[in-house]
């Protein structure tokens, strides 16, 4: 018992390592490509780019990690991961040409993410085997989201404070340390490997085709696993450019600094950590597709809202609410599959998952920006959130239909 909650110890310190040093680079690449090239459309090809390694290689991925040790995928992941960017320091720091700089961090944001389908696929399938009891879940989702969360407020504004004073180099460092002590810590959990598993070898790409196509056919003849997956690709793609969105209202529109944008984005953050922690109550009174819809439909009212508005305050309200909804909806998401999928088939699933909902972010990006470039932040951020309004009535509808077949199953008239 105690060897198990160390483990799980490692596990949440790997957790917090990991996060902090994503969070790092998520806050910091986009403003150092955006400094470098001055170009909404080019942040937004470059946003779309390193998300394409999600579409050519989540499935065959997913299929490993049924195969492979998950332990062993995950410490090694963060190790790669930290010589990576640990490569990319010194390369900012002492080379001079600005197109070396530049294509270096184009490759190896290309090359972390490879390395995160795999990791991200991973550590959803691994919850399972270190947390056996399913109704755990929804508690063990939202204490992860809620250090992912915790970080995500805390990062952009230590983030803004060192990039404005030592610019990329320094994070760059910080984050490559940060996943050199997760790998530690993922390295040193004894507990829940699937030594069964056939080893890194020819043997596991044998059917792998085979494999994959099982693992479709698995989620896509399960409705109430396959039709979120489908309405939440559709969500994404509508919404995908938000993130650039804001970044370009708050620095071109309402004109703050690097710093005041790390700030902004940091209270507004917080808002994922207030959902984390209402999804515990939320789940107990509501069935998922109804929390599902539901938050569909008030982002969408909240991003027609944001359009209108060019007050700073108001926008990091807005945010904040939208923040909390999207928080709820990762979790709710996350928790259905991993309760209604077997685990034999889960790395499949969350394979196929991160490999639409992530991939189709990569079209998002790109519809989102082209808008943004022609016809302004306000009609883009206009046009996401009217869409959105239709994506809920077609959403209603077809968990409406699916109540009715259920009810007249059972003999019940709806």
């Amino acid at each position: 018992m105690e060897s198990l909650l160390t483990d799980k110890k490692k596990y949440f310190m790997s957790v917090i390592f990991d996060n902090f040093g994503s969070s790092l680079m998520t806050f910091a690449i986009p403003v150092y490509i955006l400094g470098l090239s001055n170009s909404v459309l080019y942040l937004s090809l470059i946003s779309s780019l390193t998300l394409l390694p999600f579409l050519v290689l989540g499935m065959p991925f997913g299929a490993l990690v049924d195969k492979l040790n998950i332990k062993k995928i995950l410490y090694l992941s963060d190790f790669i991961r930290f010589f990576l960017y640990f490569a990319l320091f010194f390369i900012v720091v002492y080379i001079d040409s600005l197109g070396i700089k530049l294509w270096t961090l184009i490759i190896v944001t290309i090359l972390v993410s490879c390395i995160n389908v795999i990791s991200s696929i991973s550590e959803t399938t691994y919850l399972p085997y270190l947390f056996k009891h399913t109704d755990d879940f929804t508690s063990l989702n939202s204490s992860i989201y809620s250090i992912q969360y915790i970080l995500g407020i805390l990062s952009p504004i230590v983030g803004g404070m060192i990039y404005s004073k030592y610019s990329i180099g320094i994070l760059l460092l910080i984050s490559s340390l940060c996943y050199l002590l997760s790998s530690f810590s993922f390295y040193y959990i004894k507990a829940v490997e699937n030594k069964s598993n056939p080893k890194f070898s020819s043997e596991i790409f044998k059917d792998m085709f085979a494999d994959i196509v099982k693992g479709y056919v698995y989620v896509s003849c399960r409705k109430t696993v396959f039709l979120p997956l489908v309405i939440t690709a559709i969500f994404n793609i509508l919404t995908a450019n938000f993130q650039n969105d804001s970044l370009i209202f708050l620095k071109n529109i309402i004109n703050l600094d690097t710093s005041q944008i790390g700030f902004v984005v940091s209270v507004a953050t917080s808002g994922a950590l207030c959902g984390a922690f209402l999804i515990n109550f939320l789940s107990k009174k509501f069935e998922f597709h109804k929390l599902f819809i539901t938050n569909i439909l008030l982002q969408s009212i909240l991003r027609i809202i944001y359009a209108q508005w060019s007050n700073v305050y108001m926008i990091v309200v807005i945010t904040f609410v939208i923040d909390a909804l999207q928080s709820i909806l990762n979790i709710i998401i996350i928790t259905n599959r991993q309760k209604l999928v077997e685990k034999e088939y889960l790395g499949r699933a969350n394979s196929l998952y991160k490999t639409v909902l992530i991939g189709v972010n990569s079209l998002g990006f790109i519809i989102g920006g082209f808008i943004t470039e022609k016809l302004g932040v306000r009609v883009s951020l206009l046009i996401s959130g009217i869409s959105l309004v239709v994506l809920y009535c077609v959403a209603s509808l077809l968990y409406r239909n699916i109540s009715k077949k259920r009810l007249r199953k059972n003999n019940i008239k709806y």
